[in-house]
C-alpha cells in the first residue's frame, strides 16, 4: 500500500473511532442504566462491562487497577467514572471543568477524605494489613476521594498504571490506592466535594 492509499485509509478509520468523555465501569454481571446521572449534562458515555470473575470486597484495589488499565488501552474515553453498584451520582454536581484549564483526562474527583484513616479494630471489613505499617509512615496517607462514586482521567489513570500494581504499595483501599498512586503526578487536577 503506498503511503498515499495509508494516511487515506488511517484518516476514515480515525472518523469512525467514537471518542468518549466517560467510560463507566460496570462491574460485575449486574446491569443498570447511567443515564440519570448524566442528566442535565453535556457529557458522553460508554458502558463497559468489566466483570474479572472474582468479586470480593479485597479484590478491590486491584480490580480497580485493571479498570484503569482498561482504561489507558482502550483510548476510547477521556475519564473513567466509576460507580458502586449501590451507589447514584449526579456528574452535574461533580462540578467538573466544561471547557478551561484543565480537561477532563487529568481530573480526579469525588467526595474528598483528607487522609486515610488507621485506627479500625481487627474486626472491622475496613481494617487492612497495611494499616500498621501507614502508622509508621504517614507520608502514605494522601487525599483521596472515597470509592461510591468517583472519577479518573486518562492521563492520572497512565500514571497511576506506568508501573506494575505489585509496584505500588496496597493500602487494602481501592479509592485510597488512587489518591497515593496519582498524588506524585503534577499535572493532575483533584476536586473533592
Amino acid at each position: 500500500m503506498t503511503t498515499a492509499k495509508y494516511k487515506k485509509n488511517s484518516k476514515k478509520i480515525q472518523k469512525n473511532f467514537k471518542m468518549f468523555d466517560f467510560c463507566v465501569y460496570n462491574y460485575g454481571r449486574h446491569q443498570r442504566s447511567y443515564d440519570n446521572m448524566f442528566m442535565s449534562t453535556n457529557y458522553t458515555y460508554k458502558i463497559i462491562n468489566f466483570d474479572m470473575g472474582f468479586e470480593h470486597y479485597n479484590n478491590l484495589p486491584e480490580k480497580t487497577y485493571m479498570m484503569l488499565s482498561h482504561l489507558v488501552t482502550y483510548k476510547r474515553c477521556k475519564a473513567a467514572l466509576k460507580v458502586d453498584d449501590d451507589a447514584i451520582a449526579c456528574l452535574k454536581n461533580f462540578m467538573l471543568p466544561t471547557r478551561n484549564l484543565y480537561s477532563l483526562q487529568y481530573i480526579y474527583a469525588g467526595i474528598g477524605i483528607e487522609k486515610a484513616a488507621v485506627n479500625y479494630h481487627r474486626t472491622n471489613k475496613l481494617w487492612t494489613s497495611s494499616m500498621t505499617h501507614m502508622m509508621v509512615h504517614p507520608e502514605l496517607r494522601k487525599p483521596y476521594v472515597e470509592g461510591a462514586a468517583y472519577v479518573v482521567g486518562y492521563n492520572v489513570a497512565s500514571h497511576i498504571t506506568s508501573k506494575l500494581f505489585r509496584e505500588h504499595f496496597n493500602t487494602g483501599w481501592e479509592d485510597a490506592n488512587v489518591g497515593l498512586h496519582s498524588h506524585n503526578y503534577q499535572k493532575r487536577h483533584i476536586i473533592m466535594l
